[in-house]
């Protein structure tokens, strides 16, 4: 086991990568946030993956090691112990988070409530995002958030004609940019008052029939 928790960062570094044994299981809370400032990047992730890291200590790491924080065995108890837990992490450590194919439902249940826009952004471009959550972002009062749900390949027609009219001209351009559109969709996009919408709307169809 990998003791040098207690020692100087030169004397763990004394420890090649290749010969490193896994973090002593019963290091403690303590020896374990010192550690996550470690210069060794493979000593960082083990700690992002180790059961006693504190939550500040796996919110720091989570930008940069998001797998080894979302396989962290205890952070389900810790989830439960502070459930608001994962709204107190860095913008930075959420998007990291978000950027995983594999991330699972609670965190999208959770940072639903982040009040940062560019996370409601990153939520709605998840391929895995439920239905339900599809449909609420699609009336987010973020046009940003509204057109990045306009561009989704699993968009239900409803939410589409929805997103159509949107009174915000960047998400019309950003149903104007999707090569799917029906000849209804593009019939009322090419009456749109944007002649902006339009001209996307011509474009996007002449690379599609290209």
């Amino acid at each position: 086991m990998l003791r040098a928790i207690v020692c100087p960062d030169w004397e763990v570094a004394r420890v090649t990568p290749d010969a490193r044994t896994p973090l002593n299981p019963h290091l403690t809370a303590a020896e374990l946030a010192n550690l996550s400032q470690h210069r060794d990047k493979q000593v960082r992730a083990a700690v992002a993956a180790h059961p006693n890291s504190t939550p500040y200590s796996l919110g720091t790491l989570a930008a940069e090691f998001p797998v080894q924080v979302l396989s962290n065995p205890a952070l389900p108890l810790l989830r439960l112990a502070q459930p608001g837990l994962i709204l107190r992490w860095p913008v930075i450590a959420l998007l990291a988070l978000l950027r995983q194919t594999t991330a699972p439902a609670w965190l999208f249940r959770q940072v639903q409530r982040h009040h940062s826009v560019e996370v409601q952004v990153a939520l709605a471009r998840h391929p895995q995002l439920p239905a339900d959550m599809v449909r609420a972002l699609a009336t987010h009062p973020a046009w940003l958030v509204r057109a990045r749900i306009a561009t989704r390949p699993d968009l239900p027609c409803a939410l589409l004609d929805g997103l159509l009219h949107d009174p915000d001209d960047s998400v019309r351009l950003a149903v104007a940019s999707r090569g799917d559109l029906g000849a209804g969709e593009r019939a009322a996009l090419g009456r749109d008052p944007s002649r902006f919408v339009q001209q996307t709307l011509r474009r996007t169809q002449e690379a599609v029939d290209t």
